[in-house]
């Protein structure tokens, strides 16, 4: 009996490390921070969920949770109580007819359908609702402004481009005038408001020449090999048929990459566009006859 009571002990309680979260490997991955995620891990802190549809972030506590009853572990799905939403898709309809409840306080909450399920196993919905408050969203314009606060205090050489134009001074007629300014991408920081995250922003050059020419890229400075001679080794330049006040612009446009901790990399960011432009002479030249 005795022996028969002990092969029961250990039968629990592999049956119980079995549906533990730790057993389910297939449900965590590695985020772009390096650390391991796990579907049934609660958010601690880190973990959203982003709507694209809305383009807001809600903390995970907000759509999953987990619980443990006499040592079991099972994860839970919050999913809005509006048609249309899913457990993939848990707060696509934020506020609806059927939403709206009353906590015990006589606080303003929402309805929530609860799922549950175990490691990969299919959700299976619970009878009945559950009243809740969550956190406000995160509108993803908030993110924008603090991305574009950032760059524009701690990357002055990005939000202010310069311009290196050559011949400096007296450029002559039907030669050609070389542009540059500083390559200064790609450019990558963290943020820790209104939410933890790592931005990886991309430049594009455009200039527009006052003689209607335009180019792409950051360019070359003059480095001593004649424009002439090697056409192709300014990528950046225009040659003016007569002489005047001239000037070119240039436009830089940053693409940005929002990566935050447990979902997929965010592209929907307004793009930052900072704008530069230099003025020069264009001389024409002329024949001088000396002793």
């Amino acid at each position: 009996m005795k022996r028969y009571a002990i092969c029961v002990l250990v039968a629990a309680t592999l049956l119980i490390q079995l549906i533990s979260p730790t057993a389910y490997a297939e449900d965590c991955w590695r985020d772009s921070f390096g650390r391991t995620v796990c579907t049934d891990e609660p958010a601690q802190g880190f973990g959203y969920y982003y709507d694209r549809e809305r383009q807001a972030f809600y903390t995970e506590e907000s759509v999953d949770g987990s619980e443990t009853v006499n040592g079991v572990t099972v994860q839970l799905r919050y999913v809005v109580n509006c048609p249309g939403n899913t457990t993939d898709n848990p707060v696509g309809v934020g506020e609806c007819t059927t939403s709206p409840c009353l906590l015990g306080s006589g606080e303003q909450g929402i309805n929530f359908l609860v799922y549950q399920r175990m490691g990969s196993a299919p959700w299976q919905l619970r009878p009945g609702f559950v009243c809740r408050v969550v956190s406000d969203p995160i509108p993803l314009a908030d993110v924008e402004a603090e991305i574009r606060r950032i760059i524009e205090e701690r990357f002055k050489h990005v939000a202010e481009p310069v311009i290196t134009v050559a011949p400096a001074v007296n450029a002559l007629v039907n030669l050609p005038v070389i542009a540059s300014t500083p390559n200064e991408g790609p450019l990558g920081f963290d943020i820790t408001n209104p939410l933890p995250g790592r931005v990886e922003a991309s430049p594009v050059y455009s200039w527009a020449w006052s003689n209607g020419t335009t180019n792409t890229g950051a360019g070359v400075g003059y480095d001593g090999t004649s424009p002439t001679s090697n056409p192709g080794h300014y990528p950046v330049q225009s040659t003016y048929a007569s002489g005047g006040t001239e000037s070119v612009g240039l436009q830089v446009t940053w693409s940005i990459t929002l990566t935050v901790p447990g979902i997929a990399p965010i592209t929907d960011i307004e793009p930052l566009v900072y704008e530069a432009s230099e003025g020069f002479a264009v001389r024409s030249a002329r024949t001088v006859l000396v002793e």
